[in-house]
């Protein structure tokens, strides 16, 4: 963008820096912090944020940041559902909103609320937003994506094993992909890592070395 003298502005490209910054990144890995090295002062990785369930009380997070199995580095994610979490109770996303709305006293108590608890709000997952910049580079391109996983115990149930009644097989976590569509009007990408799905039984899932990068060829 140039700025002319008073209000007025042009759009102007350079193709010397375009062509120099797609040589650039052409082979780079475009998920920042892919290996989970860098972290901030919550101790969780730098550019990434994470979504999971409810901690029970004497429990960890299901999602840390261990030292102990890697495949590069110091660092992976890890993903420990207990069967305390698969235990606990919890609501539905309307319950909780409704029951803070009661416990703030500005509804009265619904008893029927209070003895619909379900258990097993299980699913976790890690996401990141990707730079711009590189969702630019991605417009309309093949894209090739990958992690390193090790599993001490997924325990899938056995109907995911059995597939849908349509014969489909069912994504079992970890999952790693990409949401919103790649085009020439897209505004933005999201990598997202599924950890444990919905309904799970108690899992033990480490991943690392998260890769986002242009199909070669």
């Amino acid at each position: 963008m140039v700025a002319h003298f008073g209000n007025s502005f042009s759009k102007t490209v350079d193709p010397v820096a375009t062509e120099y910054l797609g040589n650039k990144f052409r082979n780079a890995n475009l998920v920042r912090n892919g290996s989970f090295e860098d972290s901030d002062k919550t101790e969780f990785p730098d550019y990434w944020n994470k979504d999971q369930p409810p901690v029970p009380d004497s429990e960890t997070e299901v999602v840390s940041l261990p030292t102990d199995i890697v495949n590069s580095g110091e660092k992976s994610v890890h993903f420990n559902l207990t069967k305390a979490c698969v235990d606990a109770p919890s609501y539905f996303p309307a319950d909780l909103a409704q029951l803070k709305i009661q416990e703030e006293g500005k509804i009265p108590v619904d008893s029927v609320l209070m003895t619909s608890r379900r258990p097993g709000e299980t699913r976790s997952w890690i996401f990141q937003n990707i730079d711009p910049y590189f969702c630019t580079l991605l417009c309309e391109k093949s894209i090739e994506i990958s992690m390193d996983v090790f599993i001490n115990d997924r325990n899938l149930q056995s109907w995911w094993d059995r597939g849908t009644e349509t014969g489909e097989v069912r994504q079992d976590p970890p999952q790693l992909f990409l949401t919103e569509i790649v085009s020439k009007d897209a505004l933005g990408l999201r990598i997202t890592l599924t950890g444990t799905g919905i309904y799970s039984e108690p899992m033990d899932i480490y991943v690392d070395n998260i890769s986002l990068k242009l199909k070669a060829g």
